[in-house]
């Protein structure tokens, strides 16, 4: 049974530290994601206003076919990237917000230390072979939570339960007998159950 504990906790601690492993994998590739849209959406910012005071530089001078194919080209491109540039806001707050759900959802799990998920795997696997008595059930289990405790309330009324039947069983049988051997005259006690 211990061999059996001692595997189902190293199994348990070695998921748990995958499973740690993972999701910080994932906090990494979010954040990531999300400071490379920042940069690309401030880089978009600035060629934007470039853009913006290149077209307003041009207009003084409109009298130019070319430059009013330049006006219009630019003004095309600052409407696309302003549309980028939305887009990528949107999701960037999409993402902090992921960040933010996934580091709330399991930091539980990031604060719980793996030789304690060990050692409470242990504890869990040894209700299965409860002690005889409530003497040993004290020992063995303190009362640390309510399971512990009802599974000591149990044993206890189970051990009254069979010392009050051999009671009822010796009270049932009656007074000792008494047989006397005629050849040794010598007398058996003798206890009908």
């Amino acid at each position: 049974m211990d061999k059996l504990n001692n595997v189902g906790g190293a199994a348990l601690a070695k998921a748990y530290v995958e499973l740690k492993a993972e999701k910080e994998n994932i906090q990494t590739q979010l954040s990531d994601r999300c400071h490379r849209l920042v940069v690309e959406s401030d880089e978009k910012d600035v060629i934007i206003e470039d853009l913006k005071n290149r077209i307003s530089h041009l207009r003084r001078d409109n009298q130019k076919n070319k430059i009013l194919c330049e006006v219009d080209d630019w003004k095309e491109l600052v409407n696309s990237l302003q549309i980028d540039r939305d887009q990528q806001k949107v999701e960037i707050e999409q993402l902090k917000l992921r960040v933010e759900t996934k580091q709330s959802s399991s930091g539980d799990i990031g604060d719980i230390d793996a030789q304690k998920m060990t050692r409470g795997s242990e504890q869990r696997s040894d209700f299965r072979s409860p002690p005889r008595t409530a003497r040993n059930t004290a020992t063995a289990y303190p009362s640390s939570n309510g399971v512990s405790c009802f599974m000591m309330v149990l044993w206890a009324l189970q051990d009254c339960a069979t010392t009050m039947w051999i009671g009822l069983t010796m009270l049932k049988a009656g007074p000792p007998k008494f047989k006397v051997d005629a050849e040794t005259a010598e007398v058996d006690t003798v206890m009908i159950i």
